[in-house]
């Protein structure tokens, strides 16, 4: 219910921004100004981006303000003051017809798909985190982490293992779903 409401309200707002490509920080312009429920995307928006960045590693086309309506309906958490529910991925997954795999810490060498959306405890700063991590020609690299910025990792899981983190959340191997 409030889902919609803020989905609307900041809707409008939204779309006056434009943005092509992956955004490096949450905290960067034009981003942290995006209104996301209560909050802004610099507070609570990592979630969105991390959904935003796995469509573009998909190849699917949608616009940052369409990601940020389509998560606010699906998973906005306490009207925004803790982002988006990292279960509310799944659904995401299915809103948009990507086939997902769910995997656990002692399974990340065995990951097959060149994309991941991964919500784990932030012990930095006490909270859930959410980023995605896909390949690219140079290796795999996690988008959305200032810490790991511009690394490269030569496996999914080295990726996954390089983020510092006491507890995995949700992790997800997506990819298209095969016709």
């Amino acid at each position: 219910m409030f889902g919609r409401y803020f989905a609307r309200r900041n809707r409008a707002h939204n779309e006056g921004f434009r943005m092509d490509g992956y955004i490096r920080s949450q905290n960067d312009e034009p981003v942290r100004h995006m209104r996301y429920g209560c909050k802004t995307m610099d507070y609570n928006g990592c979630e969105v981006i991390a959904c935003y960045h796995a469509l573009l590693s998909l190849g699917i086309t949608a616009s940052f303000s369409e990601v940020t309506a389509v998560c606010s309906e699906i998973g906005l958490w306490l009207f925004g003051l803790w982002g988006t529910r990292p279960r509310a991925l799944i659904p995401f997954c299915r809103r948009y017809g990507i086939a997902y795999r769910r995997y656990r810490k002692r399974d990340f060498d065995t990951m097959t798909e060149n994309v991941v959306l991964y919500a784990y405890w932030n012990p930095r700063f006490h909270g859930i985190h959410t980023v995605e991590l896909h390949r690219t020609q140079s290796g795999y690299i996690v988008t959305n982490l200032g810490y790991l910025r511009g690394r490269y990792f030569s496996s999914m899981g080295d990726a996954l293992r390089a983020i510092r983190t006491p507890m995995a959340i949700l992790c997800l191997g997506i990819s298209l779903k095969q016709p």
